[in-house]
């Protein structure tokens, strides 16, 4: 079989998939017909110099970044409820329905850390709770990528063909009769979800419903909630950095703050370990009441949450509950401003923070003090140390943005690894971070020692190790 029936085997395998997702995800028909075009198109650039193996992976990464996905047009009327959840938090609540991708896979496929991943979740079942309307939804969406309709199907030939330049019969254009098909398509998802609704309103004055049915299927008759209500803000993704202006402000600045600190005379005896509690958060119906009324909507995926995320969920749920209405109102608008933000400068704006969220409470510490020292500094001292930092390499320049701390142990073997594809270099530095003190000064000195191939076969192989035995790895090679 050749490469185009390959590819044109593998389209018609995941296309219903990819077209059912971009229809229920979108708002706007001619919006998800042209996302579904220019993914095939995107993926069929680059299918030729991928493995078979990748090419699952390869196409939803491709759709998922395509521009225009998480555009915010308002609330649809045609998706009922999913109208609720943020067009980002959509995506990922939608994802493992239609797609069927694991977390790990829908880690990847969406280029966010699983962290992010369990909070877009959380935030999409706060804004649209209904569980039993969620495992209706995810059996129509199954039933319709199993059984396209005729107009579906055609319509995926259609744009199918004119993605991969293949001349498409005489037929009616489709331009002009893909909208209304897809149109007529959610109109029919509209009239099943209420005469679904209805049927589930008559048998609820009567009997319980039977095992394993699906007639209550509120979707496209629920309430909107109020925009923004407490429970969506104490989930967002961002509220951290929402709630602490100063500290993000901060964070924007951390890598030349970082270098400025470490070259100022401070100490660089290890900072004491941070104090944090090693027990696992207890089960979510022993957290107060007003934190377990702010977090219902992740009653049911608590305990499949990790650690981290539930103690930043219950942390933020306090945060909240101490704020005057004052400060409550002030959040609340800070919320609304970045919401309204495009998806990409958000992402720009949200890398610092993620940064200065990873640092310790040690290193912030040093920081926000150095902060001080250095708004103290004349003006033209300002101009000159920045001046001093921006000539520093700038993978060098990278590694400060993992604090003073790391930042200074790090710099000197920075050259070594300043050709890094930037693809890895987010990988790269994660690894650094989570290896202890002793670790990182055996990597260091195996860096110094090893020509540029060796030092990237050393990196390649470090990271291969699980990440609680790569101390031991590093001993073990250091002492051959």
């Amino acid at each position: 079989m050749d490469h185009r029936a390959r590819l044109t085997t593998f389209l018609k395998g995941i296309e219903p998939r990819a077209w059912v997702f971009l229809n229920v995800q979108c708002d706007d028909p001619a919006r998800a017909a042209g996302l579904f075009r220019d993914s095939i198109r995107a993926f069929a650039g680059v299918a030729g110099q991928e493995p078979l193996a990748r090419w699952p992976m390869s196409f939803w990464t491709i759709l998922l970044s395509q521009p225009g996905l998480t555009a915010e047009q308002g609330a649809a009327p045609q998706l009922g409820g999913l109208a609720r959840v943020p067009p980002g938090p959509r995506a990922v609540f939608l994802l493992p329905m239609v797609a069927g991708l694991d977390e790990t896979h829908a880690t990847q496929a969406l280029g966010i850390s699983s962290r992010a991943l369990a909070a877009a979740l959380v935030r999409a079942r706060t804004a649209w709770p209904d569980a039993a309307a969620h495992a209706a939804l995810r059996d129509l969406l199954q039933a319709r990528i199993r059984e396209p309709t005729a107009a579906d199907r055609q319509a995926m030939r259609v744009l199918r063909n004119e993605a991969l330049g293949v001349a498409e019969p005489a037929t009616p254009a489709p331009a002009v009769t893909s909208r209304h098909r897809i149109g007529a398509w959610l109109a029919g998802i509209v009239i099943a979800l209420l005469l679904a609704w209805l049927a589930f309103s008559r048998w609820s004055l009567q009997a319980s419903l039977p095992s394993g049915r699906n007639e209550a299927l509120p979707l496209a008759v629920l309430p909107a909630l109020p925009p923004l209500d407490a429970a969506a803000i104490v989930t967002h993704p961002d509220y951290v950095a929402l709630a602490a202006p100063d500290d993000a402000s901060l964070a924007s600045d951390l890598a030349q703050l970082s270098w400025f600190d470490a070259g100022a005379g401070v100490a660089t005896a290890p900072a004491p370990a941070d104090a944090t509690d090693a027990k696992a958060l207890p089960g979510f119906d022993t957290l107060p009441a007003d934190e377990r009324d702010l977090l219902a909507a992740a009653r049911a995926t608590w305990p499949g949450l990790d650690d981290a995320t539930r103690q930043r969920l219950s942390a933020q749920a306090r945060d909240w509950l101490q704020r005057s209405p004052f400060e409550r109102a002030a959040l609340r608008e800070r919320m609304l401003a970045w919401d309204r933000l495009d998806a990409t400068e958000r992402a720009r704006r949200r890398a610092p923070f993620e940064a200065w969220w990873q640092l310790p409470a040690s290193d912030q510490s040093r920081l926000r003090e150095a902060a001080r020292r250095w708004a103290a500094l004349p003006p033209a001292e300002q101009a000159a140390a920045r001046a001093q930092f921006a000539q520093l390499p700038a993978d060098e320049q990278r590694l400060w943005w993992l604090g003073p701390t790391l930042g200074r142990e790090l710099a000197p073997i920075a050259g070594h690894y300043a050709f890094l594809p930037a693809d890895q270099r987010d990988d790269f530095l994660t690894m650094l971070r989570g290896l202890d003190g002793d670790a990182r000064a055996d990597f260091s000195r195996l860096s110094d020692r090893l020509d540029a191939g060796g030092r990237e076969r050393l990196r390649r192989e470090l990271q291969e190790v699980a990440p609680e035995q790569r101390g031991a790895w590093l001993r073990a090679r250091q002492a051959q």
